[in-house]
């Protein structure tokens, strides 16, 4: 891996600013795998919620979401201070320690109606917060190299830290806060989801402020050599083809992983029937150990190969995975411990896979941003990251919403039940498996359509550097 990467003025950005800059994937990852892990199960198996209520307020939610990314997104490119990434960020990591803390520790006796209400409230504080933090963040990460394969680095020290936080808030969470099978520190008590908030609360704001000052030399300056010209209105942003084409693969793809990541609980518990606490934090503790390898290897990849290219056979590999793990996880087909062993290295095997889009679609964005600066005369790196994220949180309260929906209408979960019928369980397995590999599909087609290559990107800087000579 290079040991530097150039900013925008030519300045060296070292090691030590890449990984705290990277340092941000912590907070936003944490937030996102907790809540897309332990929420629906906590607000329907431990505190009596009907999940279609779960849904709705997640429904809800994803509606702010289109509002508030793009929003936040053109404000931030649009501010004429030196804290236009930087000032959002400081404000967002402490606003999502505040909404996460609350939103798993919902005051006792509460009824329905105000339980509901609770969630909604808190869930919005909490996207809005992230929101504030993960868009100025991806478009501080875009503006700290030019080149092709400088973004794809930044993005690599970014989606390691990522599977880092995933880790945290899921194997870790899990060994933890939930070890027992039942009763006290089990995830059937109320008591154990308030620790582990409060714990990764306070981890995931000062990742946010470490990353947020360990880039202030970097702060865009007002009428510095990179200044921000007029926003890109989200229209124009849409409507770019490039732009369409890797957003319209990502939400596929984040559809497929966060639907299997809100389910992973379930299948664990209901289809898998493992009961040991521990034995679900080793399963996703090879998860994101497997992401964070994978990290690597698909940022060393992209130096060889385009980077669509690979995203595609990522998600080929990643589908077969996604189908093959309900065929080893049904008790019954394999002994014990060979199921257990073989469960550890399919969740390894499929979190080395899914890493190759989280690591390239972010590099591919600011190829498309540079683009957009080419055909418009303005660059809008917050207004397109803004935009990527409301893609990106849409498919997650969309996956929450299906998921909150599909469990009790398809599933035929019984809330506040810690014991399933066998036809739930398998309806369960299905859900997990079979659905996210579907869509995983959908997104590796899309992302072939896509044509901004290694050699194009070359093309549009050097078209770029023309039009700046000329200008002064």
């Amino acid at each position: 891996m290079l040991a530097i990467s150039h900013t925008h003025a030519g300045e060296i950005v070292p090691v030590r600013v890449r990984v705290l800059y990277g340092a941000g994937g912590i907070c936003d990852s944490v937030k996102s795998v907790a809540s897309g892990l332990y929420l629906l199960f906590f607000y329907t198996t431990v505190l009596g919620l009907p999940g279609r209520l779960v849904g709705i307020a997640a429904a809800l939610g994803l509606l702010w979401d289109a509002l508030s990314d793009p929003i936040i997104g053109g404000l931030s490119d649009g501010s004429r201070s030196s804290l236009r990434r930087h000032g959002w960020m400081a404000a967002g990591a402490v606003g999502m320690a505040a909404g996460f803390i609350a939103l798993f520790t919902p005051p006792a006796g509460l009824s329905t109606r105000q339980l509901f209400a609770w969630l909604l409230g808190t869930s919005v504080l909490l996207r809005t917060s992230q929101s504030m933090f993960t868009v100025p963040y991806y478009a501080l990460g875009a503006e700290l190299s030019p080149t092709y394969d400088g973004r794809t680095m930044v993005a690599g020290y970014r989606a390691a830290a990522i599977q880092v936080g995933a880790m945290i808030a899921s194997g870790l969470a899990a060994a933890l806060f939930f070890p027992a099978a039942t009763g006290a520190g089990s995830r059937f008590a109320a008591e154990s989801y308030a620790s582990m908030a409060v714990t990764l609360g306070v981890l995931m704001c000062g990742a946010g402020v470490v990353a947020t000052a360990g880039t202030w030399r970097f702060r865009t300056e007002p009428g510095g050599s990179r200044s921000v010209g007029p926003k890109a209105p989200w229209k124009a942003v849409v409507r770019n083809r490039s732009f369409a084409l890797l957003a319209g693969a990502n939400i596929a793809y984040f559809l497929a992983m966060v639907f299997s990541a809100v389910l992973l609980i379930y299948f664990l518990t209901y289809y898998a029937g493992i009961e040991s606490g521990r034995i679900i934090g080793l399963c996703q503790f090879a998860l994101y150990g497997g992401a964070i390898a994978g990290t690597l290897g698909w940022t060393q990849l992209a130096r060889e190969f385009d980077k669509h290219r690979l995203y595609f056979a990522a998600g080929m590999v990643l589908a077969g995975l996604l189908a093959g793990l309900f065929w080893v996880a049904a008790p019954g087909l394999l002994n014990e411990q060979t199921r257990y062993a073989v469960l550890v290295f399919g969740h390894a095997a499929i979190g080395a896979t899914a890493a190759g889009p989280a690591v390239l679609a972010p590099s591919m964005l600011a190829d498309v941003a540079e683009e957009h600066e080419l055909l418009s005369g303005h660059r809008s790196d917050g207004m397109f990251f803004g935009v990527f994220s409301a893609g990106q949180q849409i498919a997650t309260g969309l996956a929450a919403a299906l998921a909150g929906s599909l469990v009790d209408g398809y599933a035929g979960l019984v809330p506040g039940s810690t014991v399933q019928s066998a036809a739930t369980a398998a309806r369960v397995g299905v859900l997990a498996c079979f659905l996210p590999g579907a869509l995983v599909l959908v997104s590796a087609g899309i992302i072939l359509a896509y044509n901004l290559t290694r050699h194009r990107v070359s093309l549009v800087q050097r078209r770029l550097i023309e039009q700046r000579i000329c200008a002064h």
